[in-house]
């Protein structure tokens, strides 16, 4: 199981390679990750996420609301649904996939969580050969163009063989 931020959830969606998450088995998310991108004001997205959520993508809820109102107190520069990621990869011993960098930031060093970005999830996927060239010029380029990811084409293909 692999547990997933909003901003890849977010991102994927945008770029119209949600499914792409599929690869994992089992991915999960937080309630607050659907708050938030439910309540973003974009149908498209909402729409993408909930027909995500009947299929394939769970949600999952954190087993003690006290540590994670804790965990709040404690680390006041983590937000809500940040708190609620570290708590479900702590009880499901899950890896985190976020492009938060604060978050990676807290998560390894504190809680000792393994994390991995999109960037990551773009080599293995074509390691695992689940996109091809074409596939990832195309992703790249929605990515760049809707949330500003900056991909180096080249290292990656280079990193993916």
């Amino acid at each position: 199981m692999i547990v997933v931020d909003t901003c890849i959830i977010s991102s994927l969606a945008k770029a119209g390679r949600l499914e792409l998450l599929r690869w994992f088995t089992e991915p999960c998310t937080s309630p607050g990750v659907v708050r938030e991108i439910s309540g973003s004001g974009n149908p498209d997205l909402a729409k993408c996420l909930s027909e995500s959520l009947a299929d394939w993508l769970t949600v999952r809820t954190v087993k003690n609301p006290e540590e994670l109102s804790s965990l709040l107190e404690r680390y006041p520069v983590l937000g809500h649904v940040d708190c609620e990621l570290i708590l479900l990869s702590r009880e499901l011993e899950s890896a985190l996939l976020t492009d938060d960098s604060q978050l990676i930031e807290e998560a390894e060093t504190i809680f000792g969580i393994d994390t991995f970005d999109l960037r990551d999830v773009l080599v293995v996927l074509l390691k695992k050969r689940k996109i091809d060239d074409k596939q990832l010029d195309e992703l790249i380029f929605n990515l760049e163009k809707k949330d500003h990811y900056m991909f180096s084409k080249e290292s990656l293909r280079q990193l993916g063989r």
